[in-house]
């Protein structure tokens, strides 16, 4: 089985750019590790996360959460009181649970491989996101938050905002320029040390 790519967290490269090599010769689809956090760069399937599984197991019992049931992209709505809104999407969770299945009867004696719905509203914000994961890192658990553009998971901007600016697409795009400038131009390493760390 081929190895994924998996990108350090202090890699100059910008997702962008990581995603058109990709696009130019698919293959599994690559990730981003923060020490025990995985995160995807792009678009992503419901085959994406297990290599990762596979990979970062080797062979050895190890513990793994899977974050799931929701969508992402490369800035998140949420609403006045800071959920993340228009991201679940049952699904997703549908799928992981059939892939967990699987895969858990290739893992190793010792391993331990769930699922958590973070659509749900214990979790479904900036702060109780960030705090999940550093409580799943902090009990020694690989964390895979297995959705697209997950290292974009803390860019927000306010759905009411965007939805006030209605069909003018320039406001719009000027009130996301503003929430979070040079996005595009933003290296992983970028990302990381603004919105990940410390965790």
């Amino acid at each position: 089985m081929t190895d994924i790519e998996i990108l350090p967290a202090n890699s100059d490269k910008k997702p962008f750019q990581v995603r058109q090599a990709w696009m130019d010769k698919p293959g599994p689809v690559p990730w981003v590790q923060h020490g025990n956090v995985f995160l995807s760069l792009f678009e992503t399937g419901e085959d994406s996360w297990p290599p990762v599984v596979r990979q970062v197991a080797g062979g050895k019992a190890s513990l793994f959460t899977i974050l799931t049931g929701r969508h992402g992209s490369n800035m998140q709505l949420t609403t006045a009181g800071g959920q993340f809104t228009q991201v679940k999407d049952p699904d997703h969770l549908v799928q992981d649970q059939i892939k967990v299945a699987g895969l858990s009867r290739q893992l190793p004696d010792g391993s331990d491989l769930m699922l958590l719905d973070v659509t749900d509203e214990d979790f479904n914000t900036k702060r109780r996101l960030r705090s999940i994961v550093r409580q799943l890192v902090d009990a020694n658990r690989y964390v895979i938050l297995a959705w697209c553009f997950s290292i974009y998971a803390f860019k927000t901007v306010s759905a009411k905002k965007i939805e006030e600016l209605g069909d003018d697409a320039a406001g719009v795009q000027q009130y996301m320029k503003t929430q979070h400038p040079n996005l595009l131009d933003q290296s992983v390493k970028d990302i990381i040390q603004s919105d990940w760390t410390p965790l």
